[in-house]
């Protein structure tokens, strides 16, 4: 057998990192940050306890990690809003989006909704997570002033809550009707 490549090796070592992601976010939704541990995210991910520490130091970066990600991910759901002309259209499909994503990522949205409700994580994270949102009401605020809705702050931040009730609400109850709630959202707010 050959020596690996320096691209085979950063492959695995993405793979590896990826896989320690995603078993951490599975049972930190599951189980919850604080009873699981790093033993654990080892087991689920088919890696040795002492192989996780050469990608992160500690559980509290991995959970670092995950959350940054996630608001990476959300940011990057969205396409840069410059031209406001179609407001109507452009609110419509970050509407479909972020639905979208909520059915095509629910382990991470689960992990979401969860760990945030955890006071002691919500503590550490409440200053980059009322950033994130108000980056995130901003943009909605500037799209329902665009299309000349009324109160666009009002429904920006009613609209953000009503989504994040429905993530909540999606993770409870597995027959969630979402792609009707979906289509009721954007016939209520947008049309």
């Amino acid at each position: 057998m050959s020596p690996r490549s320096k691209r085979q090796f950063e492959t695995m070592r993405t793979k590896s990192r990826e896989m320690i992601i995603s078993s951490a976010t599975n049972l930190f939704a599951t189980n919850g940050y604080h009873t699981t541990s790093i033993a654990r995210i080892a087991e689920g991910a088919g890696i040795s306890k002492g192989l996780i520490y050469n990608y992160f130091q500690s559980k509290e970066e991995l959970l670092d990690t995950i959350i940054q990600n996630g608001f990476t991910q959300i940011d990057n759901m969205f396409p840069a809003i410059t031209d406001h002309s179609n407001a109507h259209e452009m609110l419509i499909n970050e509407i479909e989006i972020v639905f979208e994503h909520y059915k095509s990522n629910f382990e991470f949205w689960k992990f979401y909704f969860q760990i945030i409700m955890q006071p002691k994580i919500n503590e550490l994270y409440s200053g980059p997570t009322k950033v994130f949102l108000s980056e995130q009401i901003a943009k909605l605020t500037g799209l329902f002033k665009s299309a000349g809705i009324s109160h666009p702050e009002y429904k920006a931040r009613t609209l953000a809550a009503l989504l994040d009730g429905i993530g909540v609400h999606m993770i409870i109850d597995e027959a969630y009707p979402i792609d009707d709630i979906k289509n009721f959202i954007i016939n209520t707010f947008i049309k």
